[in-house]
């Protein structure tokens, strides 16, 4: 899972480069998609 944020944008295309706005961001984004579902 971290390969992906670290790696090219392989599977952060709906992210737009989530990487960039740092894992924090990313991760709380991840865990509201999660409660949502």
């Amino acid at each position: 899972f971290r390969a992906s944020l670290t790696g090219k944008d392989a599977g952060l295309t709906f992210y737009r480069g989530g990487s960039r706005k740092g894992y924090r961001a990313l991760w709380a984004e991840l865990m509201k998609a999660k409660e949502v579902k």
